[in-house]
């Protein structure tokens, strides 16, 4: 393996990190004042939109081969339906603090899929460096105060699910990975999403106000495109890029790394404070994803 192709998935996934830690500044702005459900349902649209967009001026070369939908269909069940259900739900339902300690849970998660079903190996070191990452983001989620999972029980159970389905979507599109390119599972996610969650936005809100009422308040529309395009789009696209190149207990780690960046995005924007421990934390979360990356066997 040259240079290259080990260092550009890393830097897709330190990319991918960033977008997806300041998504959450953004889908709590919007939610401040769009339903989930409705939230869900325009920012996947928009990421359909600056796809076409995007294809049809020539940036990329999108063309949807016979079959892709259903071939690819359990995995965009997992992702971006059921893992978007169960955070989008779940955030609103609970504190940041148990988000990000139960959205902590995916490295583990796919480590163990990725064990069973890619018969991918992990040797004790890369363990230890997964399970120090887990540790960082627990240190800086439990830090400013004591933790009750108890208080949202309802919503911790949707994180879960989020948890759950974003393993199973880590090991399913490195598998396809071999027959599709991440461009091509990257688009038949966002259609896919694009459909399902309008459809239940439709049925279950029945919108009074109009289709298009959401995108009147200029605070929602600045977070709907920050989340429809580069936290949709150009995010998953670089996350399948990087599953299609890197085992999925590796890819798995940087999701930790996105912690780090909500706590800075925190304390830069919303004036959060950010003491020791969550110093301590997001040392021990890079080290986790330094390790888990770079501690290999010869093999791989």
């Amino acid at each position: 393996m040259n240079l290259a192709h080990k260092i550009l998935p890393v830097l897709a996934g330190i990319a991918v990190s960033f977008i997806f830690g300041l998504s959450f500044l953004f889908s709590k702005s919007a939610l401040d004042t769009l339903k989930p459900l409705e939230l869900l349902a325009h920012r996947f649209s928009l990421a359909v939109v600056f796809l076409l967009i995007a294809a049809r001026s020539g940036l990329i070369n999108l063309r949807f081969r016979p079959g892709m939908f259903r071939d690819l269909f359990p995995l965009t069940l997992f992702q971006p339906v059921l893992y978007f259900f169960g955070e989008t739900f779940g955030v609103n339902l609970t504190t940041a603090t148990e988000s990000g300690l139960v959205i902590a849970l995916i490295p583990v998660a796919v480590t163990l899929l990725g064990k069973y079903y890619l018969h991918e190996k992990a040797t004790w070191l890369q363990w230890t460096f997964i399970w120090l990452s887990v540790a960082g983001v627990a240190i800086i989620v439990l830090a400013p105060a004591g933790l009750v999972l108890g208080r949202h029980s309802v919503g911790v159970l949707c994180l879960l699910i989020a948890v759950i389905a974003a393993a199973i979507y880590n090991v399913l599109a490195r598998k396809f990975s071999g027959e599709y390119s991440p461009l091509e599972i990257t688009a038949v996610m966002m259609v896919t999403g694009a459909l399902i969650f309008n459809l239940l936005y439709l049925i279950a809100l029945s919108p009074k106000a109009g289709y298009f009422s959401a995108f009147t308040d200029r605070k929602a529309l600045i977070s709907l495109v920050y989340l429809g395009g580069l936290s949709s789009v150009l995010a998953f696209f670089l996350m399948n890029y990087m599953l299609k190149r890197m085992p999925a207990s590796r890819a798995a780690t940087f999701i930790n790394l996105t912690t780090v960046v909500s706590v800075v995005a925190g304390v830069l924007f919303r004036g959060e404070t950010f003491g020791l421990m969550q110093v301590l934390g997001g040392i021990l979360i890079l080290a986790g994803v330094w390790g888990s990356n770079f501690c290999r066997t010869d093999g791989d």
